[in-house]
């Protein structure tokens, strides 16, 4: 009796570093604090990215199907250098090859990019982000432990827009310290007001 197996068509690439730990996250992590600065390298993360490439080398499944959808999560890739990034997608592209097109995702946080490094994720070909927004209210973002504030949140939002990707999402959590039904309802409509899934031409 013969086996058939389904050919992988997507990777999840899971990146499991934070600046430092939410209260609410119960995920295996690895806190680096507030270092390394936007665009460095850290020791640490440069080499779990060295055991990820060597662990997709050995794991090459015999397809000709090339992957349709990378997902990286975390964690908080957007921790990743750019140089980081680009290194697993091209390993993945050498052992299982990736369509044109494919969807190219990762999770970015607030504070954690600046203009030139999703300018380089962009270029290594990640075209679609999901942004750690949670809450718009810094209460509440303080309360379960986020980084980042309500200004942040705006910023990083403005900056993808710069760069023009064709698609982006906004995280939110429900069911927070200090979120009532008043504070959520604003909250959906200041992240329908942010345009997530589109992009506005910037000129």
């Amino acid at each position: 009796m013969s086996l058939a197996f389904d050919l992988p068509t997507a990777a999840y690439v899971h990146i499991p570093f934070c600046r430092r730990r939410c209260f609410y996250c119960d995920f295996p992590i690895s806190v680096v604090g507030d270092r390394p600065p936007l665009n460095s390298s850290f020791g640490s993360i440069a080499e779990y990215v060295e055991i990820v490439c060597r662990e997709i080398a050995t794991t090459t499944a015999p397809s000709t199907i090339p992957l349709t959808s990378v997902f990286f999560g975390g964690g908080t890739p957007s921790l990743l250098t750019v140089e980081e990034l680009a290194q697993i997608l091209n390993t993945l592209d050498r052992h299982f090859g990736i369509a044109t097109p494919a969807e190219i995702s990762m999770e970015i946080d607030p504070g954690t990019f600046d203009l030139r490094h999703l300018q380089g994720y962009c270029a290594a070909g990640i075209n679609r982000v999901s942004l750690g927004v949670q809450s718009f209210y810094l209460e509440i973002l303080q309360a379960c432990g986020r980084t980042h504030t309500p200004a942040e949140i705006f910023a990083a939002v403005d900056l993808i827009h710069q760069v023009n990707l064709p698609n982006f999402s906004l995280d939110l959590i429900s069911g927070l310290p200090h979120l009532t039904l008043e504070r959520w309802q604003d909250s959906l409509e200041k992240a329908i007001a942010l345009s997530p899934l589109t992009c506005r031409s910037m000129t």
